[in-house]
């Protein structure tokens, strides 16, 4: 039977119903890219927001299961959105691999912990070389060094204080931006892959053998641990000190219903509570801003007793009326806006 027009027509409609034209699968291949894209944004938010931290073998099976899935789906050409969304799902768990997790609190710490201590510090050329070198010598109970690394960040000095920190063993990274917050962030950065991050003031005032006891709470699942000033040497605090602190600590008390007694700068945090609190000032409100955003995220703080001895060297806060008035204002000021922002979010939940 001759085959007419008409009928090859129908044919080769009924046999390709499907093409689609290069500009239709353009278009397709955008919208599948940009729907891909907004699960990657959906998927990085909602792992910030609920805090995930996956750092253990179960983000590495989960990594490695998305990612030979991936490979799988993308071995057929109609499956390469599959592929995209498969790699999507592994960057949470590969990122908290590499560090760059969110962080979750209350984890059990490892057997061995990496301890790394940042030392902020301005201009503190006669004692930051002691301290390095205290820091440097502390031993754990197995007789091995307690810190993995001593980081000094030099907060803009104009002194050696760089040259006597990293002749005595020490990492010094500088920032420019002049403030407390902004050194010890310097410091963070460096000492990226910490599980545990000590705090130490650059003016050889602290008693080293004491850390150790301030680091123990760590292990037995607390996230921030505060030296609570007790044994101070005559000298070693002065009146608007002590006065600031006892005010600002009484404040918090009243405010936050807590069991606040000191904003003592010797201090140690996990990372993954470092994380959850998001540290946003960079000034004199650090040290209260650490303590009283760990309460209002339920983490576990805890005082240890410490002692105090005179500095070394002049200080430039409490040594100065420019010091103790702008530590007064930012100590105060995060104060209030700490209260403020909790007061807001009470009225909206009513």
């Amino acid at each position: 039977m001759a085959v007419t027009d008409e009928t090859k027509y129908d044919h080769r409609t009924t046999k390709y119903p499907t093409q689609r034209t290069s500009t239709q699968s353009s278009i397709t291949i955008f919208a599948k890219g940009i729907t891909s894209w907004a699960k990657l944004a959906k998927w990085a938010k909602w792992t910030k927001s609920a805090g995930i931290n996956l750092h253990n073998w179960n983000s590495r099976c989960l990594a490695l299961a998305c990612l030979a899935s991936a490979s799988l789906c993308s071995s057929g050409p109609l499956h390469w959105h599959a592929a995209l969304f498969g790699l999507i799902r592994a960057l949470p768990p590969l990122f908290d691999i590499l560090g760059y997790h969110a962080g979750q609190t209350g984890q059990t710490m490892p057997n061995r912990p990496k301890i790394i201590a940042i030392v902020p510090a301005y201009n503190e050329a006669p004692a930051i070389a002691e301290v390095v070198t205290h820091l440097c010598a502390l031993l754990d109970e197995s007789g091995a060094p307690m810190l993995a690394q001593v980081i000094v960040a030099d907060n803009n000095s104009n002194d050696d204080t760089g040259l006597h920190a990293a002749a005595a063993g020490a990492t010094v990274v500088r920032e420019t931006r002049q403030g407390y917050g902004y050194a010890c962030m310097a410091g963070i950065r460096m000492a990226f892959d910490a599980d545990i991050l000590l705090f130490v003031d650059g003016d050889h005032s602290v008693e080293y053998r004491e850390i150790g006891s301030l680091l123990a709470p760590l292990y037995s699942g607390a996230d921030l641990v505060i030296g609570a000033r007790r044994h101070v040497d005559s000298g070693a605090m002065t009146f608007p000190q002590r006065f600031g602190n006892a005010l600002a600590c009484s404040l918090a008390r009243w405010l936050w219903r807590v069991p606040m007694t000191d904003l003592g700068p010797l201090r140690a945090i996990t990372r993954p509570a470092l994380l959850q609190i998001d540290m946003q000032d960079m000034t004199f409100g650090w040290t209260i801003e650490m303590q009283l955003r760990a309460f209002e995220l339920g983490q576990q703080v805890v005082e240890v007793p410490v002692s105090l001895h005179c500095r070394l060297g002049h200080s430039k806060i409490s040594g100065t009326i420019r010091g103790v008035v702008g530590a007064a204002i930012g100590i105060f000021a995060m104060i209030g806006r700490l209260w403020w922002r909790g007061y807001k979010k009470s009225r909206q939940i009513r």
